[in-house]
């Protein structure tokens, strides 16, 4: 609206973009406690144990680097112009956040299984 509120279409598609942004968030951060609290409860060897947690911290970092740099800069550039807010050539930054992400996920990969 010209006078600068907000109407209910975008109101609703301000919310179904954040709940399911949030949903996908939530359920990742749930399988990781579960992750964790069976690596505590389970009796494995020192080994396997290593070998468990460096693939679960590769998944972890294969997850939250497209969730970073791609999903929320997606999230914000579709947000923002729902909500009549405008950044000029600033929001181009997100964009490039997004395009750059692959090469950066493969970075991560090589990093987290060396150590």
């Amino acid at each position: 609206h010209p006078n600068g509120d907000l109407n209910r279409s975008r109101m609703a598609a301000i919310a179904l973009t954040n709940v399911s942004t949030a949903s996908t968030l939530g359920v990742s951060a749930l399988c990781a406690y579960r992750t964790m609290s069976y690596f505590q409860s389970k009796s494995m060897s020192l080994k396997r144990r290593k070998i468990q947690l460096q693939l679960f911290r590769s998944l972890l970092a294969q997850f939250l680097v497209p969730f970073v740099m791609s999903t929320v800069p997606m999230l914000i550039i579709g947000t923002l112009p729902v909500t009549g807010i405008r950044f000029g050539e600033t929001v181009n930054i997100l964009g490039i956040l997004g395009a750059l992400f692959p090469a950066i996920d493969s970075f991560t990969v090589i990093f987290m299984v060396s150590r």
